[in-house]
């Protein structure tokens, strides 16, 4: 069993939370995950008592149900309560890490909420875990980095042919994935340590990573959620410096084209359960639509082959940080 493994929850977690009401609106739950830098808020009823809690992946669930109801979807009238978690796994902060680590495992979850005498305390996330393994290693894990070029304000406003969203349509469902998106894709060899991966995961404060052969394929992704992989199942036991990317990763990728609409993009999240999606540079996109994008380089370095470059990532925080704008 690994050190990690022997720790207490209270040695791992991070502590605080902020916490809301059930009627507070969708918008304001996005505006104080981004204010404050989370991805989760605790949720409390008319009596103080916890009820749930609302991710930044439950937030995915306003553009279902808004869908052909209302134009905007940060307008539509949907509270904390209509979109919240209910069954809320929980743990001591005197309880192991092991034990934490199961639940999350069990339940398919990122998180655990932390009580202290049915009074929340702090959060365990998936994050904080590989952060924890991320600190016992000792190399300098060598990556390869795929994005656009860096396009001057006016050239990133042509997508498909037309001026961007910003300037003609601010319905939120109709904006470009390549609007929101983060830039630029983090790619690591398929035999890379997984305590090299959280290494890079941790410094580049990201949450997953594409794995590539050696021929620059991508074959799969390693997210926090991944990680806790390496404490479970088939693993139990072993030394995670024994394990590599190609252990624990999730095999294929879930992707979308750059010049896909936003809604398109979430439909497919919220089809898959995924938080996130690879972003794909789709040249028919921007080709058929006489876009300068197609006069510039794809990307400045990476090895990634062919015609669908993977050049950002679509993440569940990008689109709470989108509506909070809003």
């Amino acid at each position: 069993m690994s050190s990690i493994e022997n720790k207490k929850v209270g040695e791992v977690m991070h502590y605080g939370v902020i916490t809301i009401t059930e009627d507070t609106p969708a918008k304001n739950i996005c505006m104080t995950m981004a204010e404050n830098n989370i991805s989760s808020v605790v949720v409390k009823n008319a009596k103080g008592n916890i009820s749930g809690i609302v991710s930044d992946t439950n937030i995915l669930k306003i553009f279902e149900k808004c869908s052909g109801k209302w134009i905007k979807p940060e307008e539509c009238p949907v509270n904390a309560g209509d979109i919240m978690t209910k069954k809320i796994a929980n743990v001591k902060s005197s309880d192991s890490l092991k034990y934490a680590i199961e639940l999350m495992d069990k339940n398919k979850i990122h998180r655990v909420l932390v009580l202290s005498n049915d009074n929340p305390e702090g959060v365990l996330s998936a994050s904080d875990i590989r952060k924890e393994l991320a600190k016992t290693s000792d190399k300098t894990p060598e990556a390869f980095y795929s994005r656009f070029e860096n396009y001057e304000k006016q050239d990133t406003q042509v997508i498909s042919g037309a001026v961007s969203n910003t300037a003609i349509d601010a319905e939120l469902r109709k904006k470009k994935i390549y609007d929101v998106m983060t830039s630029g894709i983090i790619m690591v060899p398929i035999t890379m340590g997984i305590k090299e991966v959280s290494k890079i995961l941790s410094e580049k404060n990201i949450h997953g990573v594409s794995v590539i052969t050696d021929e620059g394929e991508m074959i799969g992704i390693v997210s926090d959620v991944d990680i806790i992989k390496a404490f479970t199942g088939e693993f139990i036991g072993r030394d995670p410096s024994d394990l590599i990317a190609g252990d624990i990763m999730t095999t294929g990728v879930e992707s979308a084209t750059h010049c896909m609409t936003l809604e398109e993009g979430v439909g497919i999240m919220n089809e898959k359960h995924i938080h996130r999606l690879v972003v794909l540079f789709g040249r028919a996109c921007d080709i058929s639509q006489g876009s300068d994008l197609k006069k510039k380089p794809i990307m400045s370095q990476g090895i990634v082959r062919g015609v669908n470059v993977p050049v950002g990532i679509l993440s569940a925080s990008n689109i709470v940080r989108e509506i909070a704008k809003r």
